[in-house]
């Protein structure tokens, strides 16, 4: 569950079960994320992928008005991006565009970047999408064995810290899981 920071009265969540690769399903079935209001107590389908393609990951903006999530075509996982719309759900925007199997992504406390990772074993970058300027770069090669099951320290998660000038992220890349701190390029 995500609660929105503009208002608290919004909690996004992702019901059981997952339908999402269902296509035969019409849209409000297949949803990704409900929406509840605790104003009216209502709960209604918030995320609808179009056919062919699921959502995964799911964050927010520090402000509040954009919802993040990964975008992976089915079957298959790419091509994927990074998309968001705005708190009310309307203005999807693309953020990335890849061929790699996008796995976890956060965006800065200052709401300038995102960070994601790859869900690709042993060979895996973390990519910069840098939203001010709508470009991305690799950051860096976390080279983590992303081994299934998620055993410690075997999936990257990236994560800003506090200030948005570096990102942390976990690699067993040495055979033991460790954490590595990156700046973030200006």
């Amino acid at each position: 569950m995500l609660l929105c920071p503009a208002d608290a009265n919004l909690v996004t969540y992702v019901h059981e079960p997952d339908r999402q690769n269902d296509m035969t399903l019409p849209g409000p079935e297949r949803a990704r994320t409900m929406i509840a209001d605790f104003r009216t107590g209502q709960s209604r389908p918030y995320l609808i992928m179009p056919v062919g393609w699921r959502a995964t990951h799911e964050s927010r903006s520090p402000d509040g008005e954009r919802f993040y999530f990964h975008k992976k075509k089915v079957p298959g996982w790419v091509p994927a991006g990074i998309c968001s719309m705005k708190r009310d759900g309307g203005d999807w925007q693309t953020h990335l565009t890849s061929d790699y199997r996008l796995g976890h992504s956060m965006i800065s406390a200052d709401g300038r970047y995102i960070v994601s990772d790859v869900q690709k074993p042993g060979d895996n970058p973390l990519i910069l999408v840098d939203l001010a300027k709508g470009s991305d770069r690799i950051l860096c090669w976390p080279d983590s064995s992303v081994t299934g099951g998620h055993p410690k320290g075997a999936h990257v998660h990236p994560s800003f810290s506090p200030s948005s000038r570096y990102i942390v992220y976990t690699s067993d890349r040495t055979g033991t899981p460790q954490v590595y701190v990156v700046p973030v390029p200006r």
